[in-house]
């Protein structure tokens, strides 16, 4: 999903778990900030 100045990758990972990251994009395009949410 895209925001304005961030995207969020929603998935399941190799055990199977679902996670989520946001990431923020700075003002050079590049991601300044990451925040990631794992369900166990």
């Amino acid at each position: 999903m895209w925001g304005l100045f961030s995207v969020v990758v929603y998935y399941i990972n190799q055990k199977g778990s679902k996670a989520g990251e946001l990431m923020e994009v700075g003002s050079t395009g590049k991601i300044t900030k990451v925040i990631a949410h794992y369900n166990e």
